[in-house]
């Protein structure tokens, strides 16, 4: 088996401007101008050619015994996955960003997240006491409020894809959607109860272009828990790291050459760039996109002040058709950006022409408009 180094590099303050737009989060980057020259993304060293490992396969796919079982075989060309250097703070929530570098076309990926900031990151449901035996947290019952704002949340942190996962096609080119889930794993084994499961899948073969290049995989966001101080450092490592390949045959799939495992975990930084700002916005604003017109991709941002709700984030076409949903759910105090990509909730490019974008919430609703030229 082939591992792959990760040492970091030292890029400019573009480079970390453009990975900042894929991140699809952008955080008061006025911080960012005067910082100089800072250390920003794990440059992941991943061999490009075929690995190999123990087959442990005892039959076939169609029954018959394995003859290479026990031997060291081709598995396909390596994948490789680790994290930015740093993570972006905004209020309570705290994101860190894994990088991929797909050598081949995946289809997928599956994640055993640890971390060692133990109860001051959390991602999962405020447990509850379930006084009746439903099944469901009911008004009334006792639960954990961690982050002290006296509701009982279903879910404290996030996922969300990065460019790696969007635009994808399936092996005829036509363009599919990868789905993105994470979940936390209540593992008594765990003494800091940190295990989270991140997966992303498609049931339309949607996989990725596979040409070697590094991008943003996942970003995953956890909740700082009211009281507790942000550790300047946090290490993960992963228990397993899986990134399902696109062959047919077991023999060719993808392999994971290098991530943070237990035995090499990756430290990443949560104070080196200064993230967390004592300034937040007092009310909704919607910006206008930019750039604006635009051919495929544009980015539409706003302000999120405090005790702001759920946000829903939408796109409608002229004849007032819902088209996509960019962003939902409940955001803490912030500045956000969104990209839109020109495509509909199918995945399908749509004509060129005047759209409108909606942000939306229990006490504001704003709408600009934009247009496509494709």
């Amino acid at each position: 088996m082939k591992y792959c180094n990760q040492p970091l590099i030292t890029s400019n303050i573009q480079q970390y401007l453009r990975g900042i737009s894929n991140m699809k989060k952008t955080l008061y980057l006025i911080l960012f101008i005067s910082l100089g020259t800072v250390s920003l993304f794990a440059e992941i060293d991943c061999p490009s050619d075929s690995s190999y490992h123990i087959d442990m396969r005892t039959q076939l796919q169609d029954g018959t015994p394995n003859p290479t079982y026990g031997q060291a075989i081709a598995t396909g060309l390596c994948g490789c996955l680790a994290y930015t250097s740093s993570a972006t703070v905004s209020g309570s929530q705290v994101m860190f960003t894994i990088r991929l570098v797909d050598n081949e076309p995946i289809r997928g990926l599956e994640l055993d997240i640890h971390h060692d900031a133990g109860s001051q990151l959390y991602f999962g449901p405020e447990q509850f006491v379930d006084a009746n035996g439903n099944g469901n947290y009911d008004e009334g019952e006792d639960f954990t409020d961690l982050n002290g704002d006296g509701v009982r949340n279903s879910q404290l942190g996030s996922v969300q894809k990065g460019a790696k996962f969007e635009n994808l096609t399936n092996p005829e080119g036509e363009p599919k959607q990868m789905n993105l889930t994470a979940n936390f794993i209540d593992d008594t084994s765990s003494v800091n109860n940190d295990y989270v499961k991140v997966m992303a899948y498609s049931t339309s073969q949607a996989q990725t272009t596979g040409n070697g290049s590094e991008g943003d995989a996942v970003f995953i966001s956890y909740e700082l828990i009211a009281g507790e101080t942000l550790p300047e450092n946090v290490t993960f490592y992963f228990e397993s790291a899986k990134l399902p390949g696109t062959s047919a045959n077991p023999e060719l799939l993808s392999v994971v050459c290098g991530y943070p495992s237990p035995d090499n975990p990756q430290t990443v930084s949560t104070s080196q760039l200064g993230l967390r700002s004592e300034i937040l916005p007092g009310q909704f604003v919607l910006h206008q996109n930019y750039p604006n017109p635009f051919n495929p991709v544009t980015n539409i941002s706003f302000d999120v002040p405090q005790g702001a709700g759920k946000m829903v984030l939408s796109i409608y076409n002229i004849l007032g058709q819902k088209v996509s949903i960019l962003a939902e759910g409940i955001l803490n105090p912030g500045q956000y950006s969104y990209e839109w990509n020109g495509r509909d909730m199918q995945g399908h490019s749509v004509a060129s022409g005047i759209y409108f974008y909606e942000l939306k919430s229990s006490s504001f609703t704003s709408r600009k408009k934009m247009l496509l030229l494709q």
